[in-house]
C-alpha cells in the first residue's frame, strides 16, 4: 500500500483492542463483513507502524475445548477468551488504551466488563432493529414453510443496554461511527439506548482491478456466506434461467439441519467456490460482469463495495444508501423466500448482460464513489477524529514536505 508516507514522532503508540467474534484467519470462524473489518483494520495498522497504533484482537467467541489459540494471526497479537464459566481474557502483556467494537454482539460484553473504564468506538455495521427482526423472522427456506430460517434469531437488546448503563456509571466514553448513513436510524432500537451522536467511519477498502480483464463469456457473481438470510436459492434459479452465462458462488455454507439451506440439484453453469480470499478473490470480482445480492437484510455489504471498486455493477433486492439504484438495478424488496423477485431479477440481469455500455457506465460510477469515500486514507482520518473524541488522540503526523 502506498496511501501514506508520513512518520509518527510519538513516544508510545496507542494500544487498540479490536473487539470481535469473527476473523478470516480462524478456520472455524464465520467469514463475513465483521471478520473482514477486523482483518482490514488490524492489517492496516500492522503494515503502517508510523501511524502510532498497535492493534490487538480480543476474540470474544467461545471456542471448543482443545481448540488452537495462536498468539498471533497474520502478525497481529490475539487474546482469546479462556475456558470456564466467565471466560475472561488473560491478563498480562501490554494494556489497552482504546477499544474498537466491530458492531456489537452479546459475546462482546465480557471485554467491556473486563476493561470497564477504557473508552470504546462502536463501529456500526449492521444493527438489527425491530423492523429487521420482523423481516428476518419471515424468511423461509423453500420447502420449509413452517420452519424459521437459521441465523435469524435477534440479538439480546438488554446486553448492549447494560454496557451503556455501566459506561455511564463509570464515566466511560462511548463513541459511535457508521459505514453508512441509513444505518444511523436503527441504532436506538437495535441497541436499546438513547440516540447517540453518530459519525462517519468508512471502510479501509483497498482493492485494485488493474490488469484483470472481464471473462469472455458472461459471468455473474454471488459473494456472501450462504445463510438463509442471503437467500442463495434465488441465485441458483437465476443460473437455471441463464444457461449461456457462468454463475460463481463465493462463500461458505454454515447452516445445516432444519431451517438451513443446502444446495441440491444445481444447473451445470453454476460453481460453488467456498470461501475465496486474497488474489483469487480480487481476480474473481474484477473479471465478473455483474454482482447479485439476493439478501432479505443487510447493512452496507463489503461485497457490494468490493464489486463497485472493481467497476462491477449491482443487481439487488436491497438498496443500502442507494448503491443498487445508483450503480446497478434495484428490483425492489421482496419478503419471505423472495421467489416473487425472480421475474424482476431475471429482467434486470438480462438488461445488464446485454447492454455493455450501460454496464460500463454503472460500474465506472460505482468505482468512483467507492474509491472516493471508502479507502484507507478516509478511514484513518475518521478514526483519528473519533479517537480524539474518546480522549485517546493518536500521535500527530508531521506535515508532508512541500
Amino acid at each position: 500500500m502506498t496511501f501514506f508516507s508520513a512518520r509518527s514522532t510519538a513516544r508510545r503508540p496507542l494500544r487498540l483492542g479490536i473487539v470481535s467474534d469473527e476473523h478470516l484467519g480462524v478456520a472455524r470462524d464465520r467469514k463475513g463483513g465483521f471478520a473482514w473489518a477486523t482483518q482490514q483494520v488490524a492489517q492496516l495498522f500492522r503494515d503502517h507502524p508510523e501511524f502510532g497504533v498497535r492493534t490487538e484482537i480480543l476474540h470474544c467467541a467461545r471456542l471448543h475445548l482443545g481448540a488452537e489459540r495462536p498468539a498471533e494471526i497474520d502478525g497481529v497479537p490475539v487474546r482469546w477468551r479462556q475456558d470456564g464459566r466467565f471466560g475472561l481474557f488473560p491478563r498480562g502483556g501490554r494494556g489497552i488504551d482504546l477499544l474498537l467494537s466491530i458492531d456489537y454482539q452479546t459475546t462482546y460484553r465480557i471485554a467491556f466488563i473486563q476493561w470497564p473504564r477504557t473508552p470504546v468506538i462502536f463501529w456500526v455495521r449492521d444493527p438489527w432493529d425491530s423492523n429487521a427482526h420482523a423481516e428476518l423472522c419471515g424468511v423461509r427456506v423453500p420447502g420449509q414453510p413452517d420452519v424459521q430460517a437459521q441465523s435469524t434469531i435477534p440479538p439480546n437488546h438488554r446486553s448492549m443496554h447494560q454496557v451503556w448503563l455501566l459506561s455511564r456509571l463509570l464515566f466511560r466514553k462511548l463513541i459511535f461511527g457508521s459505514t453508512a448513513d441509513f444505518l444511523r436510524a436503527r441504532v436506538p432500537n437495535a441497541y436499546a439506548i438513547p440516540m447517540p451522536e453518530i459519525f462517519r467511519l468508512p471502510n479501509p477498502l483497498a482493492i485494485d482491478p488493474a490488469g484483470i480483464e472481464k471473462t469472455p463469456r458472461p459471468s455473474v457473481l454471488f459473494l456472501a456466506r450462504l445463510f438463509p438470510v442471503k437467500r442463495p436459492w434465488l441465485f441458483v434459479e437465476l443460473a437455471r434461467a441463464f444457461p449461456d452465462a457462468d454463475f460463481f458462488v463465493a462463500g461458505h455454507i454454515h447452516d445445516e439441519g432444519p431451517g438451513g439451506w443446502q444446495p441440491g440439484s444445481l444447473p451445470p453453469n453454476i460453481r460453488l467456490l467456498g470461501h475465496v480470499s486474497g488474489e483469487a478473490k480480487r481476480r474473481l470480482i474484477a473479471s465478473s460482469w455483474v454482482l447479485v445480492n439476493t439478501s432479505a437484510h443487510e447493512g452496507l455489504p463489503v461485497s457490494v463495495q468490493e464489486a463497485l471498486a472493481c467497476g462491477v455493477p449491482l443487481l439487488s433486492t436491497l438498496d443500502p444508501d442507494g448503491t443498487a439504484s445508483r450503480f446497478g438495478i434495484f428490483v425492489g424488496h421482496h419478503h419471505g423466500d423472495g421467489m416473487a423477485a425472480l421475474p424482476a431479477l431475471s429482467a434486470g440481469l438480462a438488461r445488464l448482460l446485454s447492454d455493455h455500455a450501460e454496464r460500463e457506465r454503472l460500474g465506472e460510477a460505482g468505482r468512483r464513489w467507492v474509491t472516493e469515500t471508502h479507502n484507507p486514507a478516509a478511514f484513518l482520518a475518521a478514526f483519528r477524529s473519533l479517537a480524539a473524541r474518546a480522549g485517546r488522540p493518536l500521535p500527530k503526523l508531521p506535515r508532508a514536505p512541500r
